[in-house]
């Protein structure tokens, strides 16, 4: 197997001149400052390939990794921290723990509501809410670790990822109509605190700055809860419907309705814009930190910081459905079914990938995207042109969306009867990427050892002598005659 310029990927990274100025005869290498060398020497790049070979981790084939068949459609899928499980529920009521490595089922266990959403908590632990319910699950087995029953139909659950979950919901089908909010500890599902509302809860509880809590009655008031003790620390009336916000990273959050946006954050209100418009879904953030917002017939695309309108677009010619790393928007254009890339500043539209690619789209933490149709067919696009890169083909009746994208460009498909992983890159284009990886390293390590610092990580150790270079622990020689 070739690996592209693996030769003098060996030499530029190992390797260096370390005689006087002009002497081109002495070899020596950048992550050592002693060593022994004489002549002219040239690096058994073969042997050298076969060491750091073998301290690659294994590279997946170019196709499909696996498919679960489950008998019915896959309703949600999360992953653990490490990426190394996803946590799958399906319509037949069975909730899995599936390893990403080979696709093998570790636990399933059955769900009891027709209505079941979860998350996952600090530690990992599966919270899964349907009717009155929140139950906690270990993320290795399956296990119960406990079981929350609250006193109305949950209808959102949200960790804030320091161990203490938010839960939230209403009475149904009775004649007194109240909410509640509950502090739960992930620990033990003992409860911190529980706010009881009389009326409809108009706002999802969201965390934003100073540890404040933000969440709504409806038709009467926006209000900031303190996240420890539950207590009121301010409320803005306000005319709101049932609506829901979403958080930027730096804990600012979003909503808007009956045509207009707000922006709030643990303070209050930062910024209020009329719109025209009552958000169809909830409110799109970008990497830039605007906010998209759109119904049947309008749409906005609004600065985040003031609420100013940055560009306007047409729901019926396009949708804004996903956003790449670098704020890059990409849209679906019911014309034709194409995807098409919007630019985030603008709203101008760039290149259009045409072939009836609707179903679904996904973006890869390095950017690359993925579409997907209802024929069966998945397709890897290259972000810069538009260009198709490859296709797999898949059952047509196994499809339903594009789920997560990993870095390695692993596509998991949310399918119609199981579920799906797709290995887009090839073994080669693995193995080089994880070869620039030890290159990168192997560099900061030489950087570090010059500035008279510790590497906290050393992938390989490079030792060279007389006649020979120990790349990783293993002794290759070095042929003394030039070829």
């Amino acid at each position: 197997m070739e690996i592209k310029g693996f030769g003098s990927f060996i030499k530029d990274t190992f390797f260096h001149p370390k005689g006087s100025a002009g002497d081109t005869t002495q070899t020596g290498m950048n992550t050592s400052d002693s060593f022994s060398a004489g002549g002219n020497s040239n690096i058994n790049t073969d042997l050298a390939q076969a060491a750091l070979f073998s301290k690659m981790k294994p590279v997946k084939e170019l196709g499909q990794q696996f498919f679960i068949n489950m008998g019915d459609r896959v309703n949600n899928v999360k992953f653990s921290a490490d990426g190394k499980t996803a946590f799958v529920i399906n319509e037949n009521d069975n909730i899995y723990g599936i390893s990403t490595d080979n696709g093998g089922v570790q636990w399933h266990a059955p769900v009891v509501d027709d209505d079941v959403r979860f998350h996952l908590g600090r530690d990992g632990s599966v919270l899964i809410h349907g009717g009155n319910t929140l139950t906690s699950l270990q993320p290795d087995k399956g296990f119960k670790k406990w079981e929350f029953q609250a006193d109305v139909r949950l209808s959102d659950v949200y960790p804030d990822g320091n161990g203490t979950t938010y839960a939230s919901g209403e009475t149904m089908f009775s004649n007194e109509r109240k909410a509640a909010i509950y502090s739960i500890d992930e620990r033990n599902g003992a409860k911190n605190w529980e706010l009881v509302i009389d009326g409809r809860l108009a706002l999802n509880p969201v965390l934003t700055t100073d540890n404040t809590l933000l969440s709504g009655k409806q038709n009467e008031k926006v209000f900031g809860l303190d996240a420890a003790t539950g207590k009121v620390k301010w409320e803005h009336p306000m005319d709101i419907s049932i609506e829901n916000a979403v958080t930027a990273p730096d804990g600012t959050a979003f909503f808007g309705t009956n045509g207009k946006m707000f922006s709030f954050d643990g303070n209050g209100k930062k910024w209020e814009v009329d719109t025209g418009i009552r958000p169809r879904y909830a409110p799109m953030l970008t990497p830039k930190g605007d906010v998209i917002i759109q119904n049947d017939d309008k749409g906005l695309a609004l600065d985040g910081k003031t609420g100013e309108v940055k560009w306007e677009f047409d729901p019926k010619k396009f949708t804004p459905i996903k956003c790449g790393p670098d704020g890059t928007i990409y849209a679906h254009n019911y014309d034709g079914d194409t995807i098409i890339q919007i630019n985030p500043d603008t709203g101008k539209t760039g290149w259009k990938f045409k072939g009836g690619y609707s179903s679904s789209l996904g973006v890869s933490p390095n950017g690359n995207l993925f579409v997907s149709n209802i024929d069966g067919k998945v397709a890897m696009v290259n972000p810069k042109n538009g260009k198709k890169v490859r296709e797999m083909i898949l059952d047509p009746a196994h499809v339903n969306k594009i789920g997560k994208v990993t870095e390695d460009d692993v596509v998991y498909i949310n399918g119609c009867t199981g579920f799906y992983a797709l290995n887009f890159k090839t073994k080669e284009e693995g193995m080089q990427k994880q070869l620039e990886s030890m290159k990168v390293s192997a560099q900061t390590t030489t950087d570090n050892k010059e500035q008279g610092e510790s590497s906290a990580e050393k992938p390989l150790t490079v030792e060279q002598g007389e006649g020979f270079v120990n790349i990783g622990g293993i002794k290759l020689e070095i042929n003394k005659k030039a070829e």
